[in-house]
């Protein structure tokens, strides 16, 4: 696990502290995209800047190379092996409902990845269908993602419904990036 390092404690950052706080204040804008270089701190202001968010509020991270699968949620085989009855396991967005999901490099996420992103974010809710089990599930969150622009830009379609985007200057210095 990252350490977590305190907010206010971020230098440099402040176009990035006033998008999460924009967030905080009015989910309707559904999320924040944070551009910036290596280095820059865009990550550590996405983490920390959950505080704004009310310590009950559920921060749920996206791995990478998460799949549908995993965002979706599945069998939980244990469960069902208990009961005797197909029980679900949560996916992420399920467990992010009410709460934030953050993607960092969110513009190297697979197209399957960003295509359930977009029907969570324009409904709410997604349709888990897994071996004859059938649900709609609530996920109404708002997006934290980060990227780094020499990568490559997040998926325009992605960034459509996305209600900021805040792009961070680069700090070629060493001694700059250890102050931020």
């Amino acid at each position: 696990m990252i350490a977590q390092l305190p907010l206010a404690g971020l230098v440099g950052l402040e176009r990035a502290h006033t998008a999460l706080r924009l967030l905080a204040v009015a989910p309707q804008l559904g999320g924040v995209v944070i551009g910036a270089p290596v280095g820059s701190g865009k990550s550590a202001v996405a983490r920390a800047g959950r505080v704004l968010f009310g310590a009950t509020t559920p921060f749920i991270e996206l791995p990478l190379g998460s799949d549908e699968e995993a965002l979706l949620g599945g069998i939980d085989i244990e469960a069902t092996l208990r009961s005797g009855q197909r029980t679900a396991r949560a996916g992420l967005l399920a467990r992010a409902d009410h709460g934030l999901l953050y993607a960092d490099a969110i513009n190297l996420l697979p197209e399957a990845v960003v295509n359930v992103l977009l029907g969570a974010l324009d409904t709410g809710m997604v349709h888990l269908e897994r071996e004859g089990m059938s649900q709609l599930v609530r996920c109404r969150l708002r997006l934290i993602g980060t990227y780094d622009p020499a990568e490559g830009l997040p998926r325009r379609h992605l960034l459509d419904r996305i209600g900021l985007m805040v792009l961070l200057p680069s700090l070629s210095d060493g001694e700059q990036r250890r102050h931020v």
